[in-house]
């Protein structure tokens, strides 16, 4: 724990070095900026170039097949070597990053190993893979060009395939090329840098981040308040300790400065919280709410402006930094949709090609009607109004007399709708294409962008809602980062404390989400937006704590549960009632997958909920079965379940350390990460300084990091324990207590089955057994409400099939499919994660897909297995390695049989410089026994034992059904943390052997 006075002299040094930054040494303030922001664009570029290099190698299979269709072999040979090379690139990019981006200072790094540096630097080369791409793109692009615009389906698939590699060659050469620009910065600025310095200097001057920091934010602002500077050099906001993060000046057009408090300094957490781009502003200015909005340029929206336009700034009107990896927001100054130019705003979302009826999804921001009542009566009353109390009575005056004419009309239309002052409501297309917060659209003003409207000639849209809702919530996703060293001070079993401190943290707010309003109560089609640069919020020096696994035994774990031919497998009950539906958990996992994946990561559900249920199951069936036959899908479905562990291995983590320790859970945030060894799970400081003092704090509560540990993992197995039993006796109850209802109830048979209890059980039974049965059945599992939406939005019109047997009206039925579904069938509200209590976790870096990167039931067998709770099954191929890997300093094994692949996987331990300690019998001793002494395993004799067991580190039991031998076979596998037995048993099974090796002694 730091003390007092280190943390006095750190900030007294930072003041020192912010001083001499801005008077003796703004060039190297300069050099050093531009380092690191070339070396954070580097490290986000390079995510990018994963993305498409993963995408280009999964659909590798489809250009083998179009090669063989058309006996071009010369494509295959470019695509493989094309991959060969980009592999090559991979690793060595990753390499360069992984080697400089945990140093706490990267500059002294530089000063320290320039050599190492420009070195590293030089080795990546991207010559060779650009000449790889252009020669593809080329051959592609004749192919394509040579293949007529025929009917015939297999011309036509293979077209598309070409455009989709050609669009996916086109992204990965812009993106080496923006790789290559970084990498011939960086080599710059380093040697500017050094020659600045005088060389590789020693005794050149190291200057700590948190003094470029400072630096950066006095050399960057206009005006600074004493608070201001303050805040910056403490990392408090304020005498109450709230924790300063960077800040952004909103301005709200319009709201008079006696409310506005002038302008508006806020944290960009809350400003992308309470205020978000796209979501009108729920504040009231000149008398109207919801009439200011603020937009990001995006890749996929389109803007349209009423009248004229406008200009198209990054931000809409506002003040931003631009970074060379993205856009540090400094001022936001929203659009008044009641004043100035612009009286509506028509943003176009735009959709895949896939999408049946609608290529974008609409919303219309404003009211040009509202606006023009409102002038006229006002530039009527202004000329006898001269005093600023008299205009605002006559702005409430105009509105009331607009109010009582929209109530009128309101009621006319026997329509329900809030006030017509209030913008921040919507009406909306149920089917969840279009909404407008223009009050006066009682019919839908898309009807000509929309397939369905465009039937409709004159006639009001039947799809068009009776009533407004509130705007829905929009969410900004993010991508977090931490640069820098972590501490791996002690060990829990198989969990590896990990400790950062002055560690370098970086969100990247990367696009924003929300619900398109639908007939369904609290769920709709996910609309994502993804802006064209992302925002950037640093935190140059703060504090991590949390904890790691293998990652070769979390994938051989995951592979082994994945794999269709090892049983048992742990249940997950889906529906209770007369007959419970169960599946097993790598079904349910599957299907996470396949939504994942076809529907591009859940951001296009739409476009798959519109399919017929027999479309569907198709596309369900030929995705497991491409999966079964293609090695690298079952490689990325692996990267996908640990992303989905790591992410929810977070929010746990996350939750039981700000509950612990009593911190807001706004001042803490978290990430995972995943490399070539591990996978980690940590929670940070939400301050650019660290000034909580997570490590420190974390020691003073639990008394040391082994017991932070301990007491998580007990949180955790307990809280989804309970969290799963809640959730089955809930519905449970809920649904006796109906079906109770249902046969007590004395009421007179009514001729419509929705009037009645027993009648809407009758449906809701027919919705589960002839639609949600099936496609679970085919592992297509749905939550609540992805079944619900795609009752409604299907190509199988479902809605009308069940009302015409049931004979009721179809918009009836509609109105009742939410409370049918959720109320009287036997599913479960929470399957395996879920959308609807998002609300309750603001720090969720994928809002609005938790259902698909969450999977509560994955975390709790997975930690069922690791604490020994839970037996796991599978071949000793792929867990006995992993296993064995986990071994820092022993291992004992007992194993009656031993074969050549055993002693392969014994020599490969005792490499690592483990001591290894076999006991088996006699006959293996002398077949193998030789080799195995020279590698220095250490070898005991046992006679009529049949039982198997590990202990790794005198700490971790492995009883098993696998001996070193046979590894092919499905056996079963029990770890368990038990360091006392683990002792007990090293001793009994060397005093049991028949004879000891001199010097070798019994523990």
């Amino acid at each position: 724990m730091s003390t007092k006075r280190d943390r006095s002299e750190t900030l007294k040094r930072a003041l020192t070095d912010t001083i001499d930054l801005l008077t003796t040494m703004k060039e190297y303030l300069i050099i050093v900026e531009g380092i690191n922001q070339e070396f954070q664009a580097l490290i986000s570029k390079y995510n990018e170039f994963k993305r498409y290099f993963l995408d280009l190698k999964s659909t590798s299979k489809d250009l083998e097949v179009i090669s063989h269709i058309i006996q071009r072999k010369d494509i295959k040979n470019v695509l493989v070597e094309l991959l060969s090379v980009l592999e090559e690139t991979d690793k060595s990019i990753r390499s360069f990053i992984d080697n400089f981006s945990i140093k706490s200072n990267l500059i002294e790094t530089i000063q320290l190993q320039s050599s190492d540096f420009i070195k590293n630097l030089d080795q990546i080369n991207l010559e060779e893979a650009f000449g790889n791409i252009h020669k593809l793109n080329e051959i592609l692009r004749k192919i394509r060009d040579s293949i007529s615009l025929s009917s015939r389906r297999s011309e036509s698939n293979e077209r598309q395939s070409i455009n989709n590699i050609l669009n996916i060659l086109r992204e990965l050469r812009n993106t080496l090329e923006f790789l290559s620009d970084c990498l011939s910065n960086l080599r710059d600025g380093s040697l500017s840098f050094l020659e600045s310095q005088g060389g590789a200097a020693e005794g050149s001057k190291s200057i700590s981040r948190r003094a470029i920091s400072l630096a950066n934010f006095i050399e960057g602002s206009t005006d600074i308040w004493v608070h201001d500077l303050i805040s910056a050099i403490t990392g408090l906001r304020s005498v109450t300790g709230e924790l300063e993060t960077q800040e952004v000046t909103l301005r709200i057009a319009g709201k008079r400065k006696t409310e506005e408090s002038e302008s508006l300094k806020i944290p960009i957490d809350d400003l992308l919280i309470r205020y978000p781009p796209f979501e009108p502003v729920h504040e009231e200015a000149d008398g109207v709410i919801g009439s200011n909005v603020w937009f990001i340029d995006s890749k996929n929206v389109s803007l349209y402006f009423y009248p004229g336009k406008f200009p198209r700034d990054m931000i809409i009107k506002g003040l931003g930094k631009s970074l060379s990896h993205g856009l540090k927001l400094l001022e936001v100054e929203t659009v008044n949709l009641m004043k100035g130019n612009v009286q509506e705003i028509i943003l176009g979302v735009h959709l895949r090609e896939r999408a049946s009826y609608v290529r974008n999804l609409w919303v219309k921001y404003g009211s040009r009607k509202l606006y023009e009542r409102l002038r006229d009566e006002l530039s009527h009353r202004e000329r006898t109004i001269k005093e600023h109390v008299q205009r605002e009575a006559s702005i409430k005056q105009v509105i009331e007399n607009l109010q009582k004419e929209y109530a009128f009309l309101i009621n006319k239309e026997e329509r329900k709708a809030y006030r017509v002052n209030d913008l921040g409501y919507v009406w909306y297309c149920i089917r969840g294409y279009a909404m407008s917060t223009d009050p006066y659209d009682l019919d839908c003003p898309f009807k000509d962008k929309c397939r369905i409207g465009q039937h409709m000639e004159r006639r009001r849209c039947g799809n068009w809602s009776r009533s407004r809702k509130l705007f829905p919530k929009v969410y900004v996703e993010s991508e977090r980062r931490l640069l820098g060293e972590l501490e791996y001070p002690a060990k829990v079993g198989l969990f590896n404390l990990a400790v950062g401190r002055g560690v370098l943290t970086i969100e990247y707010f990367t696009g924003a989400q929300w619900f398109m309003p639908t007939f369904a109560a609290s769920f709709g089609n996910l609309t994502r937006v993804e802006f064209k640069q992302p925002i950037v919020k640093e935190l140059p020096s703060t504090n991590a704590v949390g904890f790691s696994l293998p990652l070769s035994l979390v994938r051989a774990l995951l592979s082994e549960l994945m794999d269709e031919q090892v049983t048992p497998k742990p249940e997950v009950k889906l529906a209770v009632g007369e007959e419970e539906l169960a599946v097993t958990l790598d079904r349910l996992l599957l299907s996470k997958y396949l939504f994942y994946k076809l529907t591009g990561k859940g951001y296009h559900q739409l476009e798959f909920l519109q399919l017929s249920m027999s479309k569907i199951e198709e596309e369900a069936s030929k995705f497991f079965k491409k999966l079964k036959l293609n090695e690298s899908e079952i490689e990325d479905l692996l990267s996908f379940l640990v992303s989905v562990l790591g992410h929810t291995l977070s929010h746990l983590f996350h939750s039981f350390i700000s509950s612990s320790l009593e911190l807001e859970p706004r001042n803490l945030s978290y990430t995972y990460i995943v490399d070539s060894e591990k996978l980690t799970v940590l929670v940070f400081e939400n301050s650019p300084f660290g000034v909580i003092d997570l490590p420190g704090h974390v020691l003073a509560h639990f008394g040391s990091y082994e017991q932070m540990i301990e007491q998580f993992l007990s949180f955790a197995e307990r809280s989804l324990d309970q969290h799963e039993k809640e959730i089955i006796q809930y519905k449970k109850h809920s649904l006796e207590d109906i079906k109770r209802k249902a046969t007590s109830s004395t009421a007179p048979n009514d001729s419509n089955p929705l009037m009645t209890v027993k009648g809407r059980l009758n449906i809701a039974e027919k919705l589960e057994k002839s639609w949600y049965i099936p496609l679970v059945n085919h592992n297509v599992i749905m939550d609540i409400p992805t079944f619900i939406h795609y009752l409604f939005l299907s190509n199988s019109d479902i809605v009308e099939k069940i009302a015409k047997e049931f004979k009721v009206d179809s918009d009836e039925l509609q109105r009742w499919l939410d409370s049918l579904v959720r109320d009287y069938t036997g599913i479960v509200h929470c399957i395996d994660g879920c959308t609807a209590c998002v609300v309750l976790d603001q720090g969720c870096f994928n809002a609005l897909t938790q259902n698909l990167t969450l999977s509560r039931n994955l975390v709790k067998w997975i930690l069922k297995v690791l604490l020994g709770r839970e037996t796991v099954y599978g071949r000793g191929s792929k867990l006995i390695d992993p296993l064995l890997s986990v071994a820092r300093k022993e291992v004992i094994i007992l194993s009656p049989y031993v074969d050549e692949e055993g002693v392969k996987i014994l020599e490969k331990v005792a490499g690592r410089g483990v001591k290894v300690i076999v006991l088996t019998r006699e006959e293996y001793i002398r077949n193998y026994g030789s080799m195995l002494r020279e590698r220095g395993v250490v070898l005991y004799p046992v006679r009529d034992r049949h039982d198997k067991m590990i202990i790794i580190d005198n700490d971790i039991i492995v009883e098993t059904t696998q001996n070193l031998s046979s590894f092919s076979s499905i056996n079963s596998f029990k770890i368990a943390r038990d360091p006392e037995r683990a002792k007990n048993l090293k001793a009994q099974l060397l005093k049991a052997s028949e004879a000891l090796p001199q010097g070798i002694s019994t523990l």
